[in-house]
C-alpha cells in the first residue's frame, strides 16, 4: 500500500528479533545476572510519562541537558507525543539498568514534582480501544546494514520501510487476507467506540483492503481522523465512520513499518521542505530497486532513526547512497551537523548517534 500525504522509533535492540522492549514498571528488569555472571548486562528500556510544558527544561538548548545526561549516565534518552495525552511526552530511556536507575534520580532531582513512576495506558480502563503497544513495533538494529523495502515516501527526508528479514514480515499477507475476510461484510463488525479517542488502533479500508492503523488526531466537528498506517507506512484522513474496531488476534503480528527521516540532507536553501522532484527522486528508486540497503546513523529528539539508503546496481556491483545522490542531483542540500540539524517537526530537536 503506498502512502498518501501527510506528515515514530525508540532505539532498536540492535537484533533480528521481532520482540519489543516495552515500558517497565517500577522495577528495572534486566536478564537473570546472577546464574550467568560472565555474560554482560543486558540493555532494557524504561518509559514514563513527561509533562509537555517541561519537555524544553529537560532537553536545554540545542539539547544541551539531554546530552549532559547521555555523558554522566551513558543512557540514551528520547521523547515522542504520548498516544493518549498532549499534556505529556513519552520520557524514553534506553540504557543498562544502572545507567537507566542513575539517570532517573537526575531527572527526579530536577523535576521533584514529576511521577517518573507514571506509564502510557495501551488500552483504556474498559478494554474497549486499544492502544498501540511499543513492544509490537519492529525496530532497525543499530550500526548494521540492513536490508529494507520502501513502502512510503511522506517526503524527500520521510518514509517507511519494512525488513523483509524479519521473522514475521511473511505472516503479514496471512494477516492482510485474514482482515480482507473479517471486514469484507463491514456492517457486521462494530464501529469504534464513543467518544471516539486519539491513539487507538483500528482497521481501516484503503481500496477495497483493511489495514491495520493508529488514530493521531480527531476532528469532532467533521467527524474525520488522521491515520498512521502501521504495516506500510504513510498517513491519510478520512471519515471516522469508516473505520472499525480491530480485533485482538490482529494485534499479535508485531507492525512492520518503521518511520524514518534519511540523514545528513536538509532542503535546498530557501525552501521551507523538500520539493515533489525530490519526492518523486525517492519513489522511483523504490520502484527500480525492490531491496535497498539502509544503516541508523543517529535518531531525532522524537526516537525516530535517521537512515542513509543505498542501492546497487545489478550490471556492475556498484553501491550508491541515495542521500548522496539527492544532493548531486540538486534535490536537497548535505549537512554534515547533529547538534543543530533541522529536524522539520521540532524546534529544540536534536540528534542523538547511535553509537
Amino acid at each position: 500500500m503506498a502512502g498518501s500525504d501527510g506528515g515514530s522509533e525508540v532505539n532498536s535492540e540492535g537484533s533480528s528479533s521481532d520482540s519489543g522492549r516495552g515500558s517497565i514498571d517500577t522495577s528495572l528488569v534486566g536478564k537473570d545476572q546472577t546464574s550467568s555472571p560472565e555474560l554482560p548486562p543486558t540493555p532494557v528500556l524504561y518509559q514514563f510519562e513527561f509533562p509537555t510544558e517541561l519537555c524544553g527544561r529537560l532537553i536545554g538548548k540545542q539539547g544541551r541537558n539531554i546530552k549532559e545526561l547521555r555523558d554522566k549516565t551513558g543512557a540514551k534518552i528520547f521523547l515522542k507525543p504520548s498516544p493518549v495525552s498532549t499534556k505529556y511526552q513519552l520520557c524514553i530511556i534506553d540504557g543498562l539498568p544502572k545507567s537507566i536507575e542513575q539517570t532517573i534520580d537526575i531527572i527526579k532531582r530536577r523535576f521533584p514534582d514529576v511521577d517518573t513512576n507514571r506509564q502510557s495506558l495501551t488500552a483504556d480502563s474498559q478494554g474497549q480501544n486499544v492502544k498501540m503497544p511499543s513492544m509490537s513495533q519492529l525496530q532497525l538494529p543499530d550500526e548494521a546494514v540492513s536490508n529494507i523495502i520502501l513502502t512510503s515516501v511522506v517526503s524527500a527526508g520521510h518514509v517507511f520501510l519494512q525488513q523483509p528479514g524479519q521473522p514475521s514480515f511473511n505472516a503479514l499477507n496471512r494477516l492482510n487476507n485474514c482482515m480482507n475476510n473479517c471486514y469484507c461484510q463491514v456492517d457486521r463488525v462494530p464501529p469504534l467506540p464513543q467518544p471516539i479517542e486519539v491513539g487507538i488502533v483500528c482497521a481501516a479500508p484503503v481500496m477495497d483492503s483493511w489495514y491495520r492503523a493508529q488514530l493521531i488526531n480527531f476532528y469532532p466537528e467533521e467527524n474525520e481522523a488522521d491515520l498512521r498506517f502501521m504495516d506500510y507506512g504513510g498517513y491519510a484522513r478520512t471519515d471516522a465512520s469508516c473505520l472499525r474496531q480491530i480485533r485482538s488476534d490482529f494485534l499479535s503480528l508485531p507492525f512492520q513499518a518503521v518511520e524514518c527521516y534519511l540523514a545528513n540532507i536538509v532542503p535546498l536553501q530557501g525552501e521551507a521542505d523538500f520539493s515533489e522532484d525530490a519526492r518523486l527522486f525517492i519513489e522511483q528508486i523504490a520502484q527500480n530497486f525492490t531491496l535497498l540497503q539502509t544503516k541508523t546513523l543517529a535518531y531525532s529528539m522524537d526516537g525516530i532513526p535517521l537512515i542513509e539508503i543505498f542501492y546497487e546496481e545489478a550490471e556492475n556491483g556498484n553501491v550508491h547512497s541515495v542521500n548522496r545522490e539527492l544532493v548531486e542531483r540538486g534535490l536537497a542540500a548535505w549537512y554534515e551537523g547533529v547538534d543543530e540539524a533541522v529536524v522539520e517537526y521540532s524546534e529544540e530537536a536534536y540528534l542523538v548517534p547511535a553509537s
